[in-house]
């Protein structure tokens, strides 16, 4: 269920930089909107003696809030907007994407991978996977697509998780 608070734009503008939204301020009462605003003025007010001139606009919207997001504004009465957002990713479920390999696909990740020692290599070349292609000065290995072609999709996919890098 969506619940209604009041969000602030904070619009800073100084002379030679032009005007910009810094954030919102994201309130549950009016009286918290107006206790901001006057914070926010005498803030600036200190800024402007020190800096020269910079005046904040702030303009009252609506905004609905989820059941998480608004728990946390009851909590502190009033709250930036990136603090609830970033609330919300974070409890928002992970994006799952689904696809389909094929068994070149999984050859060419296998290709992309490297065993972690010499004697995995070794095994390796043994099995008939891999070949060796360095030289005396630097040893090199590489995958033989010959060989990858006669296993199963399984067999690749698994070979895969055995030698990716996390």
């Amino acid at each position: 269920m969506k619940k209604t608070a009041v969000k602030i734009a904070v619009i800073e503008s100084e002379r030679g930089w032009g005007r910009k939204i810094d954030d919102y301020m994201v309130c549950l009462t009016n009286k918290e909107l107006w206790n901001f605003k006057e914070n926010l003025i005498v803030k600036t007010r200190k800024i402007q003696r020190q800096i020269g001139t910079c005046n904040v606009k702030v303009t009252q919207i609506p905004i609905d809030l989820d059941e998480k997001q608004y728990e946390e504004l009851e909590k502190h009465k009033r709250i930036w907007l990136r603090a609830l957002e970033n609330l919300l990713e974070n409890t928002q479920e992970p994006t799952v994407m689904s696809v389909e390999l094929t068994k070149q696909d999984l050859i060419n990740l296998l290709r992309g991978t490297k065993p972690d020692s010499m004697q995995e290599c070794d095994n390796l070349t043994k099995a008939g996977y891999m070949e060796f292609c360095g030289n005396q000065h630097n040893e090199d290995w590489r995958w033989k697509e010959d060989k990858l072609q006669t296993l199963s999709e399984e067999e690749l996919w698994n070979l895969y998780q055995e030698y990716k890098k996390q």
